[in-house]
C-alpha cells in the first residue's frame, strides 16, 4: 500500500479539516502522514506508540514532508492510561491486532474516554479470523461489530477496504460512542 491507499482508507471517517487527533500504536507513521494530509495544517495530532525510535523516525519524515505540522510523540503504551487532551478522533490502523483478544475490548473502551463528545475512533484492520506471525490477533469486521457493542459504541461503520497480500482484506472502520441522554 502506498500513501494514496492510506488516505482513501481512512478519509470517509474524518468529517473536516483540523481537529485534535491521536494515532494509536502509529509505528513507522504511515497513517500519521495520511491523517495529517486529510485534517490538514490546523490540526494537532500524537503520535503514541511504544518505540522511542519509530517516533523519531516519524518526527523526521513529518517535517520533511509536512513541515507545517503540530505533531506531538508520546512514548507509551496505547493500551495504558495516556495524557491526552480530549480527542476529535483516534486512528488505530493495524495496532490493535499487537493487543491480546481478552484485552481489546477493554482498550476500545478506554479510548472512547478520551473522545470529544463528537468524537470518533477509525479502526484499520485485517479482516481475519485466524493471525500469524506479523498479525497475531486480527479483528475481523464481525469481531469488531461485538467489541463495539461491548465497547458502547454504535455498529461500526465500513468507509474503506482493499486486498491484502498478508491476508484475505484490510479494511476501516468508523465507531462513534453510543450517546447516552442526559435526560432521565
Amino acid at each position: 500500500m502506498n500513501h494514496a491507499d492510506h488516505v482513501r482508507l481512512i478519509a470517509g471517517g474524518i468529517p473536516h479539516p483540523g481537529g485534535v487527533w491521536a494515532d494509536m500504536g502509529s509505528g513507522n507513521g504511515a497513517f500519521t502522514l495520511a491523517l495529517r494530509d486529510i485534517v490538514g495544517p490546523g490540526s494537532r495530532i500524537y503520535a503514541v506508540d511504544s518505540n522511542q525510535g519509530v517516533l523519531r523516525g516519524l518526527i523526521d519524515q513529518v517535517e520533511r514532508i509536512f513541515p507545517d505540522t503540530n505533531l506531538i510523540v508520546q512514548a507509551a503504551d496505547m493500551t495504558g492510561s495516556l495524557d491526552l487532551p480530549p480527542l476529535d478522533g483516534i486512528i488505530a490502523a493495524n495496532s490493535l491486532h499487537f493487543v491480546e483478544p481478552r484485552k481489546q475490548t477493554s482498550v476500545l473502551r478506554e479510548w472512547r474516554s478520551l473522545l470529544k463528545p463528537e468524537g470518533r475512533v477509525i479502526i484499520v484492520e485485517y479482516d481475519a479470523e485466524e493471525g500469524n506471525r506479523w498479525v497475531p490477533h486480527p479483528i475481523s469486521a464481525r469481531a469488531l461489530k461485538r467489541m463495539a457493542s461491548n465497547a458502547g459504541y454504535e455498529p461500526p461503520k465500513q468507509i474503506g477496504s482493499r486486498s491484502s497480500q498478508v491476508m484475505n482484506s484490510i479494511y476501516a472502520a468508523l465507531l462513534l460512542p453510543v450517546q447516552r441522554s442526559l435526560v432521565k
